[in-house]
């Protein structure tokens, strides 16, 4: 198959970019708590939520509140932003397929045709 055919295949498994968004959220936070010395337990203690949270916004899972988010966002003193979406890069979209691992510290994005 050539590339394009490739990308064809992937846009029509993937249909909605959920799992992408997520795990660039996920990414974030993980890469934030970090950068600031923070363990799961000293984040949730500061967001106001437990630690399991945490783990699943550092998993990329589609089940956590979006409150949750802003207030662990807010407590390392950043903000959820809505931006125009754009297309994932290729890595990413070969990371989701699980044609490749995904790169170190960062979240694995869930399968395709996982219901939220």
């Amino acid at each position: 198959m050539s590339n394009i055919q490739d990308m064809a295949l992937v846009m029509c498994i993937i249909s909605d970019m959920k799992d992408v968004i997520l795990s660039r959220l996920a990414d974030q936070i993980r890469r934030m708590r970090i950068e600031r010395g923070l363990s799961q337990e000293a984040l949730a203690a500061a967001a106001g939520v437990n630690r399991k949270t945490i783990i699943e916004l550092e998993k990329g899972a589609a089940g956590t509140a979006l409150g949750s988010a802003v207030a662990v966002l807010e407590s390392m003193g950043a903000e959820l932003n809505v931006v125009p979406a754009f297309k994932p890069t290729t890595a990413e979209m070969q990371a989701l397929l699980g044609l490749v691992e995904p790169p170190r510290g960062r979240a694995r994005p869930g399968k395709p045709g996982r219901g939220a």
